[in-house]
């Protein structure tokens, strides 16, 4: 949950950076691009259940649109409220589960896929 609090965290930081960028004749047509790729790439990382929640949010609670931490967990809670136990377990987990890591030519998503992937980049090292 803590990735995901971060994450809306971003997104609504990003919002307003999109907003501003839009309104600014100092900005490049490039540099607003890439603030709006940006906000796209955190809006794919989160759930659309909880997508759903901020963009509902953002447009009815603007009072607490002015503190993005209050207001990402506003859209937690609200989220994590609409959801039945089994939807709330599976959106407390979308997190917590392993994340793979990404090794050259290896991707492991366990301790043991770790310890492989460690154990393959020594012998690449070695033969070269």
């Amino acid at each position: 949950m803590k990735t995901m609090l971060e994450l809306l965290i971003r997104l609504h930081e990003l919002r307003r950076c999109c907003e501003r960028a839009q309104r600014s004749a100092q900005v490049s047509d490039g540099e607003k691009a890439a603030i709006c790729a940006y906000r796209q790439l955190v809006r794919e990382c989160l759930p659309k259940h909880v997508l759903a929640h901020y963009d509902k949010m953002t447009k009815s609670e603007r009072a607490l649109g002015k503190c993005p931490e209050i207001f990402a967990m506003a859209v937690l809670v609200s989220a994590y409220r609409g959801l039945t136990p089994a939807g709330r377990s599976k959106l407390v987990s979308h997190f917590s589960r392993s994340s793979p890591v990404f090794s050259p030519g290896t991707i492991a998503t366990s301790n043991r896929g770790i310890a492989e992937a460690r154990a393959v980049d020594r012998s690449r090292r070695r033969q070269k």
